[in-house]
C-alpha cells in the first residue's frame, strides 16, 4: 500500500516565508563591515585652528560596498556640537584624501576639541550599519 502526501500551496507558501525570515534574521545579526579606516583616530592636517577657519582631516579607508551614506560632524569638548551632515555616494574601493568640509563656527571658544564623524549606511533597505571615529585632538586658538 502506497501513501500519496499531499502538500497545500498554504504550506508551501508558510515555508518559503519561514525561510525568509530567517534569511533576514541571520542578515541582521552577522556582523558586516561597510567602511574600515586605516587608523583609530583621524590625523589632523594642523594641530592649531582659528574660530571660523575649515577643518582638515585625512582620512585613510576601504569601503567594501557600493552604499550611500550620511556622514554627520559633532565637535566635541567635553560637549557635543553638531556641525551637520551630508550624503557620501563613493564606490566601494580604497581612498586616502583629506575632508574640508566642515567648518568651525566663529563663535567656538578657545581650548582643546575632536571632531566626531559618524558614517550611516542603510544596506539593501533592511540594515543600517554605524560606524564612528574621532579625529585626533586639535587646539582652537
Amino acid at each position: 500500500m502506497r501513501l500519496k502526501s499531499k502538500i497545500s500551496l498554504a504550506q508551501v507558501l508558510s515555508f518559503l516565508i519561514l525561510l525568509l525570515s530567517l534569511g533576514i534574521l541571520l542578515f541582521q545579526l552577522v556582523p558586516m563591515q561597510v567602511i574600515q579606516y586605516a587608523d583609530e583616530y583621524l590625523p589632523m592636517e594642523k594641530k592649531q585652528y582659528s574660530a571660523g577657519e575649515v577643518l582638515e582631516y585625512r582620512a585613510e579607508f576601504c569601503k567594501s560596498i557600493d552604499a550611500v551614506g550620511t556622514i554627520t560632524y559633532q565637535l566635541i569638548n567635553g560637549r557635543s556640537l553638531l556641525l551637520g551632515s551630508v550624503q557620501s555616494n563613493v564606490p566601494k574601493g580604497c581612498y586616502d584624501f583629506t575632508g574640508s568640509t566642515v567648518v568651525l563656527p566663529t563663535t567656538t571658544h578657545k581650548g582643546t576639541y575632536r571632531l566626531l564623524i559618524t558614517t550611516q549606511y542603510n544596506v539593501f533597505g533592511v540594515r543600517t550599519i554605524t560606524r564612528s571615529i574621532y579625529t585626533e585632538p586639535f587646539e582652537v586658538q
